[in-house]
């Protein structure tokens, strides 16, 4: 165990000056105004921390009183020092920040997609295919999420969610390189899959997504037209529309790049960069991304986490 000395923290408007017992894997990640908008614990967080009675008070993760907490106190999380927490906002939106797992071979190859590619055809051929070889495994076995599709120069290729898979040339055991290439390449994360032929990574990469205030994962229609929804009645029950009245952005987005846009039943609707916005009736608490590449046509709006 060691101490970690925090000085000069105004907690609930008050100055104090004490130390907090941390063990060595774990730190303090920042304050946040409300407890709420942790949500819930994970991988990340450890336990939260508020100063009240002249004494700090821990909130772990097997007692569940920070859920009642009022907001307006002041929080520490305590969390492994190799993750980076969002600590609250004020805004309707925000970047998230995270390690996640991504999508690979039984070998542990990074699995990519590509946005140039339509629903069962790959649009990646000639120098494209060399730089991009394609994924198809010897052991395939039955998997409703992954089907074979046949590719113009007569090859076979694996989609998953009708969507054409890809290896990159430049990956290696230790460094995953085809992340955001060109704006168009993507690992495939936070999609839950282990079987014969593909599984979840051993190791994790940076992800940087939009999220609201709470931390709950936004997603975009492939199908829907610039600053028009076309997800209405069963598909509007599964992908809950987002719209706040006061709409803010974080700093570190570009508020210009969001708008209220009005749906053919009249209701309103936020988009962002021409995307309406939507949430996903399966994700039950924040960092849920339950939702990204359903039917190969719905994403989170991911950004460049090298940036």
């Amino acid at each position: 165990m060691k101490k970690v000395l925090i000085s000069s923290l105004i907690l609930s408007t008050l100055l104090y000056s004490q130390s907090i017992e941390i063990e060595n894997d774990w730190k303090l990640l920042g304050a946040v105004d409300d407890i709420k908008s942790v949500n819930l614990f994970n991988d990340c967080v450890n336990s939260i921390w508020s100063y009240s009675d002249n004494s700090w008070k821990s909130y772990t993760q097997n007692k569940k009183e920070f859920d009642v907490i009022s907001s307006g106190d002041g929080f520490w999380i305590k969390g492994n020092r190799n993750c980076n927490i969002d600590t609250t906002t004020n805004a309707s939106v925000q970047v998230k920040n995270r390690d996640v797992n991504y999508l690979t071979d039984i070998n542990g190859n990074a699995l990519y997609t590509f946005d140039n590619d339509t629903l069962n055809t790959s649009n990646c051929s000639g120098d494209c295919k060399v730089k991009w070889p394609i994924f198809y495994p010897d052991n395939l076995t039955t998997d409703d999420r992954f089907s074979e599709i046949t590719r113009e120069d007569g090859d076979t290729q694996l989609a998953l969610n009708s969507l054409p898979l890809y290896y990159f040339y430049l990956d290696t055991d230790s460094e995953v390189k085809g992340d955001f290439v060109a704006n168009i390449w993507h690992l495939i994360k936070g999609v839950e899959i282990d079987n014969e032929f593909v599984k979840v990574s051993d190791d994790t990469t940076k992800l940087k997504y939009l999220t609201d205030d709470k931390g709950f994962t936004l997603y975009t229609f492939d199908n829907d037209e610039v600053d028009k929804s076309n997800c209405y009645d069963g598909c509007e029950d599964k992908w809950p529309v987002f719209y706040v009245e006061n709409f803010t952005s974080s700093d570190d987005l570009n508020e210009s790049d969001f708008k209220v846009i009005e749906r053919d039943d009249l209701t309103k609707q936020i988009s962002y960069q021409g995307k309406p916005l939507y949430y996903f009736f399966l994700d039950e608490s924040a960092n849920d991304l339950k939702g990204n590449l359903v039917k190969g046509l719905w994403d989170i709006v991911e950004f460049d986490s090298n940036k």
